[in-house]
């Protein structure tokens, strides 16, 4: 007697396969989607909070300047620091400083060149968080032409609703690393190398 056929007509080797093929269809379609990549939410500064000073030394005076105006492109979650981005832009012009005499001089080519550079930047390469709203944000700033790692040390505090964000930090920089006053300051008697950085701003979240 002639055995039955199985499925169709289907060869033994052909309907393996058309099994294969069903029940990898079958998974497919019971794996749930993947879900879309997180996204931290996005901040404004807001106009008028931002403050960023700088402390220095010259001929052994303590030198304390600061900028007016910088804004900020901010992606931030608490307890998502792998999810933050940050972009500062410094209008350098905004210079001013508790010796205004030699302000010009800091405008001018041997130290911010603000004709040729107007503003200077930092962006975050990656945010450590070290403590309850602390972070360590490494980050490259560039002034002029010159870039350097400069790591800041941050305190990030949202309110209860998670709509403001109030943040500070600090950072030091050497101006040796951005060729600042190589020319009428190339030694650390005339001007002090480490230069103190001090900042803070709050922030809205911006509304999905």
């Amino acid at each position: 007697m002639a055995r039955a056929r199985r499925g169709f007509g289907l060869s033994s080797a052909s309907w393996a396969v058309h099994m294969l093929l069903l029940s990898a269809a079958a998974v497919a379609v019971a794996q749930p989607a993947r879900t879309q990549t997180a996204e931290a939410p996005q901040w404004l500064i807001v106009p008028g909070s931002e403050r960023l000073e700088v402390q220095g030394t010259a001929q052994g005076l303590e030198i304390l300047g600061r900028f007016g105006s910088f804004d900020a492109e901010i992606a931030f979650q608490p307890g998502a620091p792998e999810l933050a981005s940050v972009s500062v832009t410094i209008d350098t012009a905004s210079w001013t400083s508790s010796l205004p005499a030699a302000d010009d001089r800091v405008l001018g080519p041997d130290w911010l060149s603000v004709d040729l550079a107007p503003t200077a930047r930092w962006v975050l390469s990656e945010l450590t968080e070290t403590g309850e709203a602390q972070y360590l944000a490494a980050g490259v700033l560039t002034i002029r032409d010159r870039s350097a790692p400069v790591p800041l040390s941050l305190t990030l505090k949202i309110d209860p609703q998670g709509m403001a964000l109030d943040a500070a930090g600090t950072g030091l920089l050497d101006r040796r690393d951005f060729a600042l006053g190589s020319i009428s300051a190339p030694d650390e008697g005339t001007a002090g190398f480490a230069v103190a950085i001090r900042f803070e701003f709050s922030a809205r979240r911006v509304e999905p």
